[in-house]
């Protein structure tokens, strides 16, 4: 039986879709796991979708004091400057 041209491309696009799937998810791991010691919001720990959302709802500035409050400024600083 021979494969079709549309089931091949939907056989391959499968395949690269999981794949994507699995690096996004392997991305969010590592970021957890270099970040976990540091104590703060769970989703700021694996994403950088917890800052992009604070700063569309345009209330950063006040989210960072907040968490500056609560966890104190080597949160900040990690959150920040993620590399140093």
């Amino acid at each position: 039986m021979a494969i079709t041209t549309a089931a091949y491309v939907t056989e391959n696009m499968l395949l690269i879709t999981t794949l994507v799937v699995l690096l996004l998810l392997f991305r969010s791991f590592l970021s957890w796991y270099r970040l976990r010691h540091f104590r703060g919001p769970l989703l700021a720990s694996f994403s950088k979708l917890w800052i992009v959302k604070r700063t569309l709802k345009k209330n950063i500035h006040l989210e960072l004091k907040r968490v500056c409050d609560d966890y104190g400024k080597t949160y900040l600083k990690t959150i920040l400057y993620p590399d140093k």
